[in-house]
């Protein structure tokens, strides 16, 4: 029997978790093919004295600290952290910080309504404004400033990093990519890779899509252009990923014994290469 394989587009070295979360399922191949590359940027920083810095990103905690000149790294003891989510919260806890706000979902929405609640909960009767420092990429999608904003208090965001798509993928990659069962895209820009490689309407994944979030979901909907199915994680995580596809794996194993099929049909169509 062949491996049922699962492409992801993160590189394979962060996909451990992931991997651990579904080897009940022995004949499950887990690849990592990163669509996205991430650099480190050093613009100036901001003249603000920020209450919070907020990261949204796991990448956003590495280019903040990886700045030669941050002079937020020096005001530890004034300053609050707030983290998107639990991976967030871990690189956080590589430089020795534990978070001062992680939410309940994990989501940018989510994550600025409930620390909105909370300042207002815990601030009055004073409810005065914050002031949050937001390292974010150079593709930063507006939904948390946008919440911060409407709640009253003052966002100001800090491009650290940029996110490129890949624009170039190998032969390899791209075969990988046709012959998956499922193919698992983890923001928006990876589906802009997927784009510029002219693939979008090349792949058609016999077990579907999934994405990590509403944003990658809109943006793969209006790239592919036609009904396909496309299940999005809960939570917005690559834990809520690895659930979604045990579904999918558990569907497809009772669709097989009930049919008689002992594998998947492989994905046999062409495309660029």
């Amino acid at each position: 029997m062949k491996p049922l394989t699962i492409a992801i587009s993160r590189p394979t070295e962060e996909l451990t978790s992931l991997s651990q979360a579904l080897s009940c399922f022995p004949a499950l191949q887990i690849i990592g093919i990163p669509l996205i590359q991430i650099v480190h940027l050093a613009p100036p920083p901001p003249a603000i004295q920020p209450n919070w810095v907020f990261f949204t990103s796991q990448h956003g905690v590495r280019s903040f600290f990886a700045h030669p000149e941050n002079p937020f790294l020096t005001k530890n003891a004034s300053i609050k952290w707030g983290v998107v989510g639990e991976k967030t919260a871990q690189a956080l806890a590589t430089h020795h910080i534990t978070p001062d706000f992680i939410p309940t979902t994990f989501s940018a929405q989510h994550a600025a309504r409930e620390w909105a609640d909370q300042q207002t909960l815990h601030n009055r009767p004073s409810l005065s404004p914050q002031s949050i420092l937001w390292p974010c990429s150079t593709l930063a999608q507006d939904t948390f400033p946008k919440q911060i904003q409407q709640a009253g208090h003052h966002i100001t965001p800090w491009v650290t990093y940029q996110t490129t798509p890949r624009t170039q993928l190998s032969h390899d990659e791209k075969t990988s990519l046709r012959q998956a069962y499922c193919i698992g895209l983890t923001s928006p820009s990876c589906v802009t890779s997927l784009q510029h490689n002219h693939l979008t309407q090349h792949l058609a994944p016999k077990g579907g899509w999934v994405t990590i979030g509403p944003s990658t979901r809109q943006a793969l909907e209006k790239a592919l252009q036609n009904t396909v199915a496309i299940q999005t994680a809960s939570p917005h995580t690559l834990e809520g990923m690895a659930n979604t596809l045990k579904r999918q794996v558990a569907q497809w194993i009772t669709q097989s014994i009930r049919q008689g099929i002992k594998e998947p049909s492989p994905n046999n169509r062409t495309g660029p290469t």
